[in-house]
């Protein structure tokens, strides 16, 4: 949590039952969250976990894409002679 921090909420970022992620939510003042807002909290956590997949996602498929194009460049580039002289 955070310094003066005296209460905290603290939710997982679950994907796939495991653990990615945590997210945190602190108060100065001692008083507990509310259902609703612990509710609130965990639906924003969910939705964090679905942007951060769907971000890791394309930052595989663009990658992946990279590596494809790098292939394909030097599949065609054919052989070459080395000219030592």
């Amino acid at each position: 949590m955070y310094a003066g921090c005296r209460t905290g909420l603290l939710v997982p970022l679950l994907r796939d039952k495991e653990i990615v992620g945590l997210i945190t939510l602190g108060r100065k003042q001692v008083q507990p969250f509310t259902d609703e807002q612990i509710c609130l909290f965990s639906a924003f956590a969910a939705q964090a976990t679905i942007a951060l997949e769907s971000t890791r996602r394309e930052r595989q498929y663009r990658e992946a894409q990279s590596e494809l194009a790098h292939a394909n460049r030097v599949a065609t580039m054919g052989p070459h002679r080395l000219d030592c002289s």
